[in-house]
């Protein structure tokens, strides 16, 4: 191979994977753990709707994020528990070539917790469980969390080692359009803070609000919070 080739070889190699240099890392390099269970803690009589709303979460899962990570881990069902989460946690942790550790949950919320399938925990309980995991917290990056009262676990989550996080302010109604709008421009490139904001649109908020108002769903706000190192990119270290 001639010098020029290899040069210029090398040089598309670095451009797909990013560069120690310049802090940014390629698509093999950062995974996205997906935790999705909504069916099981659903009321019965709306049990059909969660499974709906579940199967949309894989769909996406499968059409947006995978395209997007070089590796996904989707929890779901009876895999949505908090050992299954730290088990992927820690196999993502010990793999060298992991620069980047994103999570993407589709649970149900309270005001300072969330439901996993072997129950409802505290955030700060997940967040400590995953904060003690050896290497982790150094490759944890993005939060993204469709439960509802999102904005009361932020906190948590950024102590355990997350660099941005995002969650609604009251109950969450508008997953149909934010999901597929933040993944859309996260995947492309946008900072977090704009890939949230575009899913903060505030004409769909007001349309999907106002059907769970009539729903009876209590106080909601689909408005997404963001909190730590928003302008950061798909492609940048954590």
């Amino acid at each position: 191979m001639s010098r020029g080739i290899f040069v210029l070889v090398m040089g598309l190699a670095s451009a797909a994977m990013g560069s120690p240099l310049d802090g940014k890392i390629g698509r093999a390099e950062r995974v996205a753990i997906v935790v999705v269970e909504l069916a099981t803690h659903a009321p019965k009589d709306r049990r059909f709707f969660y499974e709906f709303v579940e199967a949309a979460a894989h769909a996406e899962t499968k059409n947006r994020i995978k395209p997007i990570y070089g590796k996904v881990v989707l929890l779901s069902g009876v895999n949505a528990t908090l050992p299954a989460l730290q088990k992927a946690m820690e196999s993502a942790a010990n793999e060298d070539r992991v620069k980047a550790v994103d999570m993407f949950l589709h649970l149900h919320g309270s005001p300072g917790g969330i439901s996993l399938r072997d129950g409802h925990l505290s955030a700060a309980k997940i967040a400590e469980t995953l904060s003690a995991v050896t290497k982790l917290p150094a490759k944890l990056r993005a939060l993204n969390s469709t439960a509802c009262w999102g904005a009361t676990h932020i906190k948590d989550f950024l102590a355990a080692g997350f660099k941005v996080a995002s969650g609604s302010r009251k109950v969450n109604a508008n997953g149909a359009h934010d999901t597929p709008a933040f993944l859309s421009n996260w995947g492309k490139g946008a900072t977090y803070f704009t890939a949230q904001e575009k899913g903060n649109d505030s004409r769909w908020i007001a349309f999907y609000d106002k059907i769970a108002g009539s729903w009876g769903m209590g106080a909601v706000d689909s408005f997404k919070e963001v909190e730590g190192k928003s302008d950061i990119t798909i492609s940048d270290a954590p």
